[in-house]
């Protein structure tokens, strides 16, 4: 009987203690609601400013011949010099020569002069007249120096200036016993059309050099959309918004400047764009030197499927411990998405403390924002933290994991490269303006790709997206006007 009892008073205590061993034992489940989801903000990156190059270049014997086919024949004619003793008659001969060189133009101009001298004398009204015509021929060389400079309206300004120089001996002819000198005849002739000649110089060099038709050509066929790529059907897009231009330079017979066409250049794949062409070239302006630098936006992404995939291979199954031991959690699984403008981390997990042997499973989640490294061309997270509902939920029931550090560990994993994908995205166009650059039938392209800087990363539906800036050096040469 008394054994009896005591195994009825015995049972409900063991049976206590069961129970209390077992939910000793038993998991908490922390398993946090995802947050709420929303559209990315795709960052609004004003485009950084280019200058494409024009370079423009006269050969001065360009110039040499043309204005020795303008200039032929009899430059002065007179007959009635000296009171009408002299007759006099001034045409070029050979070539005229021009040099370009220390930022000036100099010409070079001969000519031939024809005199004819008539003496006549009469001793006595009952004398007989006595007469004598005489001609002589002499060589001279005009030598002028231009200065050129280029005005906002793309007109040329020449101002051309000269004289020629008798040297030692001056001109004279004899007639009968008389020597008559005509240096001071010919200057008084010729120095007025020394003018003339001049005015005509000036015309030509204006007329000859027309800066402006090589700076619409490139105008217009910066406008031109460009294939840099078939594969991808990637189109380079210029948009020219202003010109400047150095000055304009002379040097080893060659006339030349730099014109800088300003401009925003990007890519963009599809169909070939069709923009409407602006035919107007703007005022210019002119400055000490013209810019070099050109700028391109470049784009790679990281996608979520193969970001998953990286970090799943380093870190599910992983069991991470903290503060000497004193935390112990396994990552069963981890997946990597895109929320507003944060990534989503994903973590399936279970894990206890030393002193609890309770231990916790379930589902959390960290977000953090995406930047780009330009140090080791990757994709990275920062300010890496546990959701608000999660935080929520450890609050109550796990808080020693927001005090364990998980999410330094989790961070060190989110490294993804995007340097293979930048390396494509240059080496594409950099060959494109190695071949294939032709514009159309006036002009052609080529240039440099130097560095790469980030711009900005954003999160899209389905990736992280980074934005750099290419930067480097482009030029467009009108080859045909």
């Amino acid at each position: 009987l008394l054994m009896i009892k005591i195994q009825s008073y015995l049972f409900p205590v063991l049976a206590a203690m069961a129970l209390i061993i077992a939910s000793s034992c038993k998991t908490t489940n922390i398993t946090a609601e995802a947050p709420e989801n929303g559209p990315s903000t795709a960052p609004n990156l004003a485009p950084i400013p280019s200058i494409i190059n024009v370079p423009v270049s006269v050969p001065a014997k360009q110039l040499e011949n043309r204005i020795n086919q303008e200039f032929t024949g009899v430059i002065y004619s007179g007959d009635n010099l000296e009171n009408g003793m002299l007759n006099m008659k001034v045409t070029k001969t050979g070539q005229i020569t021009v040099i370009a060189d220390n930022n000036m133009v100099y010409f070079s101009i001969p000519l031939h002069i024809w005199i004819s001298g008539h003496w006549q004398y009469k001793a006595c009204s009952f004398c007989p007249n006595l007469s004598a015509e005489q001609s002589g021929e002499f060589d001279i060389v005009v030598k002028t120096q231009s200065t050129i400079a280029l005005t906002n309206n793309w007109q040329l300004q020449t101002k051309t200036t000269g004289d020629y120089n008798w040297g030692n001996q001056k001109p004279a002819i004899n007639i009968g016993p008389v020597s008559i000198p005509v240096s001071s005849a010919i200057d008084l002739a010729l120095k007025p059309q020394l003018g003339k000649i001049f005015a005509r110089l000036d015309q030509e060099i204006q007329s000859r050099i027309v800066i402006k038709d090589y700076a619409l050509k490139a105008w217009i066929a910066a406008q031109q959309p460009v294939l840099v790529n078939k594969d991808y059907n990637t189109w380079l897009i210029i948009n020219p918004t202003g010109v400047s231009a150095s000055s304009l330079q002379t040097k080893a017979g060659q006339m030349s400047m730099t014109i800088g066409i300003s401009a925003d250049i990007s890519t963009v794949s599809g169909e070939m764009p069709h923009p409407v062409v602006n035919n107007t070239l703007p005022s210019l302006t002119i400055q000490n030197g013209a810019d070099d630098e050109f700028n391109i936006s470049l784009s790679a992404e990281a996608n979520y499927g193969f970001a998953t995939q990286v970090l799943q291979k380093q870190v599910d199954g992983q069991t991470y411990t903290f503060d000497n031991d004193k935390y112990e959690i396994k990552v069963d699984s981890i997946s990597l998405s895109g929320n507003k403008d944060n990534v989503l981390i994903r973590l399936d997990l279970e894990g206890k403390q030393k002193k609890d042997k309770k231990p916790v499973k379930g589902t959390i989640y960290m977000q953090g924002q995406p930047y780009y490294d330009p140090a080791d061309y990757s994709l990275k997270v920062k300010n890496l933290d546990y959701s608000i509902k999660t935080k929520n939920v450890l609050l109550s029931s796990a808080n020693w994991i927001l005090k364990s550090g998980l999410e330094n560990e989790v961070k060190k994993h989110l490294v993804f490269s995007i340097k293979d994908r930048l390396d494509q995205a240059k080496t594409m166009l950099q060959n494109s303006m190695n071949t294939n650059n032709r514009i159309n039938e006036n002009a052609y392209y080529k240039g440099t790709i130097n560095t790469i800087e980030p711009q900005g990363v954003y999160i899209t539906p389905s990736s992280m997206k980074a934005i750099v800036n290419a930067k480097g050096k482009i030029t467009i040469i009108v080859d045909k006007l």
